[in-house]
């Protein structure tokens, strides 16, 4: 695990590199296909995603960065700074650990509106890093594309937060990079609008095959107690945006361990799966979903509260 001592400059430092990785993968994308430099852009494209997001922590307050064991020395900082509201001293003598990349995207997400509207993207782009990391899982070039697209989606609104170039950043690519999300977004909005629409077709289809509304009111029980093919690791529901009825939104659970002189420090964040609706079967991917942006949406710490509730209520009612 990264150790530093923050310095005035620290950002910078952290935010050169991430340019540097950020280029690197855009010109490891562009060559023809191959397993293993497959793997070394989704490492470099998440190296980018934790790099920029500890740029900015760190360019707010460098407390911000520090791993979760030291926070109560940090907030011990903050209670005993001086008169002059300037930080005590010893801060700047300490030596840490720096958060998870996950936790620093979870971070950063709260900074800004435009962040948090692509932080989900983002923690995509770390779970890919980390398959291709610790496993040497490699993705093929579509989804490969998809994941520096997130990367530079995400990079694009930490580069305005703090105030840099979005064309010094990028570089000879910046024309190219703002093309490649444009695209994206375009494509997926398209996409997401076809499946609803299509979804819709076909259940006001069905919905005229049973002229009788007793006999339609059976089959809807039936289709809404179906089983739908969801292996997210956290769930909730929403009106279905073909059909109205009851259709179910998944999240999925990733984790980054840390390693600190062999105690292993576990964090989880959570990315958006999609949606399924056993009526009209519309699928949707979690960019698709993301795309539609559903006024009725859950907050995912809600629903994260809510299983640890239950989950604790039946380990109680085991007893």
């Amino acid at each position: 695990m990264t150790r530093l001592t923050a310095s005035v400059a620290d950002w910078e430092r952290l935010y050169a590199a991430a340019r540097y990785h950020a280029r690197a993968a855009l010109e490891l994308l562009d060559q023809p296909w191959n397993e293993h430099a497959a793997l070394d852009v989704a490492n470099r494209a998440g190296a980018t995603i934790e790099l920029l997001s500890k740029a900015l922590l760190l360019n707010h307050d460098e407390r911000l960065i520090a791993d979760p064991s030291t926070v109560h020395q940090h907030l011990m900082d903050a209670i005993v700074e001086r008169p002059d509201g300037r930080a005590s001293e010893g801060k700047k003598a300490v030596r840490k650990q720096t958060v998870a990349a996950g936790v620093a995207v979870e971070l950063v997400r709260r900074l800004d509106s435009s962040i948090d509207a692509r932080a989900d993207g983002a923690k995509k782009v770390i779970a890919a890093r980390n398959d291709a990391v610790h496993l040497a899982v490699a993705l093929h070039q579509r989804p490969l594309t998809d994941v520096v697209v997130a990367m530079t989606a995400f990079a694009g609104a930490v580069i305005d937060a703090l105030k840099q170039s979005r064309a010094d950043f990028w570089g000879t690519r910046a024309g190219d990079v703002a093309q490649r999300i444009s695209d994206f977004e375009a494509e997926t909005s398209v996409a997401a609008k076809a499946a609803v629409d299509a979804a819709r077709r076909k259940y006001e289809g069905r919905q005229r095959s049973f002229s009788d509304p007793e006999t339609w009111a059976k089959v809807l029980a039936l289709l809404l107690a179906r089983e739908l093919p969801i292996t997210s690791e956290l769930k909730a529901s929403v009106d279905c945006p073909a059909c109205s009825h009851t259709a179910t939104v998944g999240w999925d659970v990733e984790g980054e361990a840390e390693d600190d002189h062999g105690e292993l420090t576990y964090y989880a964040y959570t990315i958006l799966d999609g949606l399924w609706c056993p009526v009209c079967e519309l699928q949707l991917d979690g960019e698709q979903l993301e795309a539609l942006d559903l006024e009725d949406m859950p907050d995912v710490s809600d629903v994260m509260e809510a299983d640890a509730e239950a989950y604790w209520e039946d380990r109680l009612n085991e007893i």
